[in-house]
């Protein structure tokens, strides 16, 4: 099944999607530690954007995601990224991801499952700070953070 993009939207609105989805999606909360984070996060990404636009940005995504065909749009966006982002570039949204993990002071099993699908789908794998041989998978332990990131290979 293909699904059309929506129109008028960026690379940030598809971020930002995936974002939303990381924070809400996985506790159904969003909390306001989220918001921040996620806002300065996806500033870094329109450098070039005041950051009323960024916040414009989160709130549209936030209307589309509440939307019955959510699901749909999410893999849309991941897809699309994936086709227009560099590896690198995915990384670093990625690594966003992980921090925005971390934004309200918990990492669920969710968020990791979450993170470490996309890199998947992405062709990106998750390693552990510090990990050595990038051979082994990753091994993570949900709420301690400093664990999780990710290495493109």
């Amino acid at each position: 099944m293909r699904f059309k993009k929506v129109e008028g939207w960026m690379e940030l609105h598809e971020m930002a999607l995936l974002f939303i989805a990381l924070a809400h999606g996985t506790d159904h909360e969003l909390a306001p530690a989220e918001i921040e984070t996620g806002t300065r996060l996806l500033g870094k990404w329109a450098p070039e954007s005041p950051e009323s636009v960024v916040k414009k940005t989160l709130c549209d995504v936030m209307l589309a995601y509440i939307a019955p065909e959510r699901d749909q749009l999410i893999a849309l966006a991941a897809e699309s990224l994936r086709q227009t982002l560099s590896p690198n570039e995915r990384l670093g949204i990625l690594n966003d991801l992980t921090d925005l993990a971390y934004a309200d002071g918990k990492l669920l099993p969710l968020e990791v499952s979450f993170i470490q699908q996309l890199a998947s789908y992405w062709g990106l794998t998750t390693r552990a700070r510090g990990q050595e041989d990038a051979a082994k998978p990753a091994r993570q332990t949900p709420g301690q953070p400093g664990d999780a990131s990710l290495r493109a290979e």
